[in-house]
């Protein structure tokens, strides 16, 4: 399974569409009773695209009903997060946890229902958040939509854990060094840099914890987009930014070990909707000049048409809402029906899919048109 795609993962997984394909979006819930609901829901929706399916002999049916074993599996519905998506096709399955909250959905097409996850997988309006202290770091995936601890190999981590994973390795050095040493007394008498006693030791400890602090956020941002804010105290801040070499847009100036996780959540959603404003800004500045150059549109027929020629640099959308049409690619034609019908598809599915394929960015953005487009050309 696949947890919470960045772009690269959506657009190898559009890739992956094959035939006719099968998506299924449903919110979960996390933890309580409600987990029980989780299976129903998967249930009635499994059922859902079967119908819509029709034959049971079809290869997506056969790639279906493989899942049916999910509707029994308790303990892969009790470690949801808040939300799932299923894409299914002729050849595969994939499942996909979401940080974000969807509407129960059946999408049937010849292509992935992947619109209501292109936002979130570009990255845009979400940051990480290192919630560090002296007695440890904690990791966090947050969004609009809400606050996600990451918990792994690598966080939470505590200093403890950190500084003796150094002594561990000191103790093994000295060990090594008296295997090689011509008896005992004075000269088996190992000295290491800052393993003095008192006030060198804690800062030795303490520098050798945010070291170790750094690379594990290294690694843990490596190749993603998401903006890093670190939420700590004055102190602790400033000494990971002077031995972690880690950039970071942002401090939110609080001891997070003084804040429950729900303080937390509030004070990163404060510096998200701060943040993010000024990004709808430059977005809303951007489109404007865009139409007035004619490199932009908010007209959903120019914008597919230009999404299929591969023009899209940043599509806008501001709902999830489908927008129900036909496409005639020979013609090049698109027609807005405004009701699903036979043979309908979502219009901004698709432009979201030819925008993610050229490379292109999905923005939620707040402006009165439901989707536009500033285009690279």
């Amino acid at each position: 399974m696949i947890q919470y795609p960045d772009k690269q993962q959506l657009v190898d997984l559009i890739n992956r569409e094959h035939g006719r394909c099968v998506t299924i979006l449903m919110p979960t819930y996390q933890s309580g009773r409600e987990t029980n609901q989780n299976s129903i829901r998967f249930k009635n929706l499994l059922r859902e695209a079967l119908e819509q399916v029709g034959s049971p002999d079809d290869a997506v049916a056969k790639q279906l009903s493989e899942l049916e074993y999910l509707i029994h599996d308790s303990e892969f519905w009790q470690h949801q997060s808040d939300g799932l998506a299923i894409f299914v096709c002729n050849d595969m399955h994939q499942l996909v946890q979401l940080d974000h909250d969807v509407d129960a959905t059946v999408y049937v097409a010849d292509h992935f229902y992947t619109k209501p996850l292109a936002a979130a997988a570009c990255d845009q309006d979400s940051c990480y958040l290192l919630a560090l202290s002296w007695d440890r770091a904690r990791w966090f995936r947050a969004s609009p939509h809400g606050l996600q601890e990451v918990v792994n190999d690598a966080f939470p981590a505590t200093m403890d854990e950190l500084v003796l994973e150094r002594d561990d390795e000191e103790q093994l050095q000295l060990t090594s060094h008296r295997s090689r040493g011509q008896g005992s007394g004075p000269a088996d008498v190992a000295m290491y840099h800052g393993h003095g006693e008192g006030e060198e030791k804690i800062e030795a400890d303490r520098d050798h914890y945010l070291v170790r602090v750094g690379r594990l956020v290294s690694d843990a941002i490596y190749n993603q987009n998401r903006s890093l804010v670190v939420m700590a105290t004055d102190e602790v801040a400033g000494h990971f930014k002077a031995v972690a070499g880690i950039d970071f847009v942002d401090v939110i100036q609080a001891s997070p070990e003084n804040l429950s996780d729900s303080q937390i959540a509030e004070k990163v959603t404060q510096w998200l909707d701060h943040h993010n404003l000024g990004n709808q800004e430059q977005l809303s500045e951007r489109l404007g000049a865009a139409i007035a150059n004619q490199s932009g549109s908010t007209n959903v027929q120019d914008i597919v048409l230009a999404a299929m020629q591969g023009r899209i640099d940043t599509l806008l959308l501001a709902s999830n809402e489908p927008h129900w049409g036909t496409i005639n690619v020979d013609e090049q034609k698109v027609h807005v029906t405004g009701e699903p019908a036979a043979g309908c598809v979502d219009l901004a599915t698709v432009a979201a899919r030819g925008t993610l394929l050229a490379g292109g960015t999905v923005h939620h953005a707040r402006q009165s048109d439901s989707v536009a487009a500033i285009y690279r050309y």
